[in-house]
């Protein structure tokens, strides 16, 4: 979704607190669209990692009842799998963080969300991890990354991040960045996306910290002329032609999915009508990667973490970054900007790891 190389000038807001190096590792990159050439489901408390087996007073916390009905979904799902199915890497990975959006949820209020997450990416946020304002602008996009507060909304069972027109022509959105970091971890993601023309949704890996390489794993559905709500775009960076970015070392599961535009598409699937379910494994040990949607698997691929800084050892850890973009070099330019509006809706996000 994002490359340091493409933030231009202009300054705009963003979203989200705190840096994703806080917790095991660092802070993030953020904006979305990798490659503008591919048109065609925790707690208040904001303990990181491990929650599942946080204990107060002798009872079990919010989090590690969340982390145990998770597990417990996992072992219904299938022997070494996420909850919605997708496979672990190995029988020794486990359920690590479990933050289930909204006030029947463990994340439910301002407080517990900025426990959990920065506004926004390392170089776009202060030293509480709250979000700079203006803030660098990536990929020519038009949103503004604002603070909770102003972008995200609480309902029963979710967080929306909404994106708002205003009358002066900017467009506010928000930014959520993970304060749990990990080399190896299995993401899952359970997510509505909005259907509005030039939206652009995406949940996505980055180092935790400026020392990085680029390294890039992303779950992007921008609404384009040439793609939209049946499409998920699923791209790894760097790439070349040798690794699992682009062609080169990537095997292919689901025939739906293509390696021109590492992009999978499916007329009777629909991201904006329902919450579905995106998962992303990476395996530093094996070098490995593995995509899922609904728990089925789409694509397993050869890739490395900070392959350019050595790899295992080197370079930040990955923190995970969600966000709601508009505008830019991908989706192109919303032509009335006061007038857009979408929402995107965050169920649950899951951290898996050995």
């Amino acid at each position: 979704m994002h490359r340091l190389a493409r933030i231009a000038s202009p300054i705009v807001v963003a979203a989200l607190a705190w840096s994703c190096g806080s917790g095991s590792g660092g802070a993030a990159g953020s904006g979305s669209g990798d490659s503008g050439t591919s048109d065609s489901g925790t707690s208040s408390d904001g303990s990181l990692g491990g929650d599942s087996a946080s204990v107060t007073d002798g009872a079990p916390s919010a989090d590690a009842s969340a982390a145990d009905a998770r597990a417990d979904a996992s072992d219904a799902a299938g022997p070494y799998t996420t909850t919605a199915g997708c496979p672990l890497p190995g029988q020794g990975w486990t359920l690590k963080v479990s933050d289930h959006f909204g006030t029947g949820g463990s994340v439910g209020t301002y407080a517990a969300l900025h426990a959990k997450y920065f506004e926004a990416q390392f170089y776009n946020r202060d030293a509480q991890g709250l979000v700079l304002i203006p803030n660098v602008v990536i990929n020519h996009e038009q949103e503004t990354y604002s603070h909770f507060e102003t972008a995200v909304v609480f309902a029963s069972d979710h967080l929306t991040i909404q994106a708002r027109g205003q009358t002066d022509g900017a467009i506010t959105s928000g930014e959520m960045v993970s304060r749990y970091t990990a080399r190896s971890l299995c993401v899952e993601g359970m997510y509505t996306i909005p259907s509005a023309d030039k939206s652009w949704p995406a949940f996505w890996l980055y180092g935790a910290a400026s020392n990085n390489d680029a390294s890039e794993i992303d779950v992007e559905q921008p609404v384009t002329p040439n793609q939209g709500v049946h499409d998920v775009s699923m791209y790894n960076h760097p790439a070349s032609t040798t690794d699992g970015g682009f062609p080169g070392n990537v095997t292919v599961v689901d025939p739906k999915f293509t390696t021109t535009y590492m992009t999978w598409h499916d007329p009777s699937f629909d991201g904006s009508a329902a919450p579905h379910v995106y998962t992303a494994c990476y395996d530093d040990a094996s070098a490995t990667i593995t995509r899922c949607i609904d728990g089925k698997v789409i694509y397993r691929a050869a890739w490395k973490w900070n392959a350019s800084l050595g790899g295992t050892g080197q370079g930040p850890d990955a923190c995970t970054t969600f966000n709601l973009a508009v505008g830019g070099d991908w989706p192109g330019d919303v032509s009335n900007p006061s007038g857009y509006s979408a929402d995107l809706d965050l169920y649950a996000i899951d951290y898996w790891g050995p």
